[in-house]
């Protein structure tokens, strides 16, 4: 049983051993290489964050994107407490 307040233990990514301290949150980030054995047939590739950079997602309506939106559909029904 783990005492509180220590580090939780931080396996390298065969699950055989320990890493040290300062790996884990270096191998945390790194993305699963296609022939690794924890990659699922339902995940997708790998894409990096791009938040913050030319390639940044933005939703329709953003400022960024012309600040306009579609008109609401009109299906829409607001809950109203009886």
């Amino acid at each position: 049983m783990q005492q509180s307040g220590g580090p939780i233990p931080a396996y390298n990514s065969n699950g055989l051993g320990l890493l040290p301290p300062d790996a884990a949150a270096d191998e945390a980030e790194a993305p699963l290489a296609d022939n690794s054995p924890f990659r699922q047939s339902w995940q997708k590739p790998y894409q990096p964050n791009m938040t913050g950079t030319d390639r940044a997602y933005l939703p329709p309506g953003h400022t960024l994107e012309g600040g306009k939106r579609g008109k609401a559909t009109g299906d829409y029904e607001a809950w109203r407490p009886d």
